[in-house]
């Protein structure tokens, strides 16, 4: 849960006093109302028990994004109107995700400086588009505004310029403001409180002419000219006299940031599980749909430990620190450590150029590198590619004496270098469809590993045979006719869940002990894909040999 004090950021702002504004129509300050029913028609009220407390944006039938500090409290969204109090349409929240590093930072002023501010609400019920309903378009992944453009923020925020002690109510109709975007060192050099990195947050509005955003906005969109949603309303900087909404500038959550796109998109609802398109990977295909990775993760075995010393690895390229992989003293297999990304490398995403060149660096010593796997995950959507260059490494390192012939302790030395190119990078799976599949079963040599039985092959709605009591040893192979398994000649990656070998007979047992399941990619490469399943346990008679398949477990295969 989000921590109270956050749940009305800007209510803290404006602690409880006179009613003197009370008779004020209150919105966005310097604003005109909104009038067309198409304008800013992706705008909802999201809305507490006691009515309207906060903005957002719609983006989806069952999806709305706003701030995070809006998240406690609210009950409903409406759409669909410019009156916050009536018509449209009013949706009940059905759950909230707030962002993982949601803070709200140091106070300054009286007003938390909020970092990551942004949420997803998932709706009880689908809001349709309509004439006066549509969905926002965000913008594109890594954009930043730049500064001097303009952009228009909208909400049901208060008009008048605040100071402590005043207790404004939202406005009854939607009101617009064109901003001016400010370079984000203008914000940071009027609130110490605000961080160095401005890459997550836009800075706009305030100046001379007294336009801005106010409480109530937050959440609210602010929309480039081109239409698209770069920014949610999170904060208002105070001036010294502890005013708000008057010349200085507003803060925005910048939705262009690469973790934010990332984290709306694994919370939206899914409204098509199966893949919009069908693909089968290319090199070529890495810029066009991959040109960030928003999480990486390592794979490595030891087969012989160096005691309790540290083993790190960083990628030079890119400007990395070091990341401390193994603190012994155990040999094994660790499997998909996750990098820390803004540790690691300072930010939240990283191009996969940037990763050409990796290294290990340890404590004076020595290990043995059985391999090493590493598997980046596609900024914007959740598409894995993984690098097996060095999965067959098999290496021993050992930290050597430097010229005076000493090793420092305490200290991390080089071991190795090598280098991870662009087209080693490819997906699990290789492609979307499948156009053929076949199951290839080796029974086991050991005595009376056959048996008497028949054995079938069990796939989706169909069943095919694949072995007529079968001797031990033996190899036996089953095409698939995808039209009798899944009712269509090509099929999902993703609808291939669950395979077995049902043993059909009166009494007697077998012993398998390799079940292979091969897929040829629907596309120009004809890209083959397997699973290999070890088996070495007895099936009885009206048993199974059961796997679950999950599309991560597909393998590219090798042509020789």
């Amino acid at each position: 849960m989000v921590p109270k004090a956050a749940a009305a950021v800007l209510a803290a702002a404006f602690p409880a006093a006179s009613a003197a504004a009370a008779s004020i129509d209150k919105r966005i300050v310097g604003g005109v109302n909104v009038e067309g029913k198409s304008d800013f028609s992706y705008v909802v009220a999201v809305n507490s028990a006691s009515g309207i407390f906060c903005g957002g944006i719609l983006i989806g039938p069952k999806t709305a994004v706003t701030a995070a500090h809006c998240v406690e409290g609210a009950k409903s969204v409406r759409a669909g109107s410019r009156d916050s109090e009536t018509g449209g349409i009013v949706v009940e929240i059905e759950e909230s995700h707030i962002h993982p590093d949601f803070d709200e930072g140091k106070p300054w002023e009286g007003t938390p400086v909020l970092l990551h501010d942004i949420a997803v609400l998932k709706l009880k019920f689908p809001i349709r588009e309509s004439s006066s309903i549509s969905y926002a378009r965000l913008p594109a992944n890594g954009s930043y505004p730049v500064a001097g453009s303009k952009a228009t923020a909208a909400g049901w925020g208060s008009q008048v310029v605040l100071r402590d002690r005043d207790t404004p109510q939202p406005a009854v109709h939607l009101a617009k403001v064109e901003l001016q975007i400010h370079h984000w060192n203008f914000c940071r050099s009027l609130n110490r409180g605000a961080s160095d990195d401005g890459a997550h947050r836009i800075c706009a509005g305030g100046g001379t002419q007294g336009k801005n955003v106010c409480k109530y906005d937050s959440g609210g969109p602010l929309q480039a000219a081109s239409g698209e949603v770069i920014g949610l309303m999170s904060w208002v900087i105070p001036d010294k006299k502890s005013t708000r909404c008057k010349d200085k500038p507003a803060v925005f959550t910048s939705l262009g940031f690469p973790s934010f796109l990332s984290f709306i998109e694994k919370h939206r609802e899914k409204t098509n599980s199966k893949p919009s398109t069908v693909w089968e990977w290319s090199p070529e295909m890495l810029q066009e749909r991959c040109a960030y990775f928003d999480e990486l993760v390592l794979s490595f075995e030891l087969s012989s430990g160096p005691g309790r010393n540290v083993i790190k690895i960083d990628f030079p390229g890119a400007g990395a620190e070091a990341h401390t992989i193994y603190t012994g003293p155990d040999a094994g297999s660790y499997k998909w450590q996750h990098l820390n990304m803004n540790k690691t490398f300072r930010s939240a995403a990283v191009e996969p150029s940037l990763l050409s060149r990796v290294r290990l660096l340890a404590d004076p010593g020595g290990w043995r590198v059985v391999g090493m796997k590493f598997r980046g995950r596609c900024d914007g959507s959740n598409v894995w590619l993984q690098n097996d260059k060095f999965a067959s490494f098999d290496k021993t390192l050992r930290i050597k004496p430097d010229g005076t012939g000493s090793l420092w302790g305490g200290s991390t030395y080089k071991v190795w270098e090598g280098s991870l190119p662009l087209e080693d990078w490819a997906p699990k799976p290789a492609c979307t469809h499948l156009q053929q599949m076949q199951a290839t079963l080796r029974i086991s040599d050991a005595y009376w590993s056959g048996t008497d039985n028949d054995l079938y092959l069990v796939v989706g709605e169909a069943r095919y045979l694949l072995a007529h009591r079968p001797s031990r040893g033996e190899v036996f192979t089953a095409l698939v006719d995808l039209v009798e398994s899944y009712g269509s000649p090509i099929v999902a990656v993703e609808d291939v869940k669950h395979i077995a070998v049902h043993s059909q007979g009166q009494h007697d047992q077998f012993l398998p002990q390799l079940l292979t399941i091969t897929g040829l990619c629907h596309g120009p490469a004809n890209t083959l894909l397997e699973i290999k399943h070890e088996a070495n346990e007895w099936v009885a008679a009206g048993d199974d040999l059961s796997i679950d398949i999950s599309p991560d477990l597909w393998e590219m295969v090798k042509r020789k």
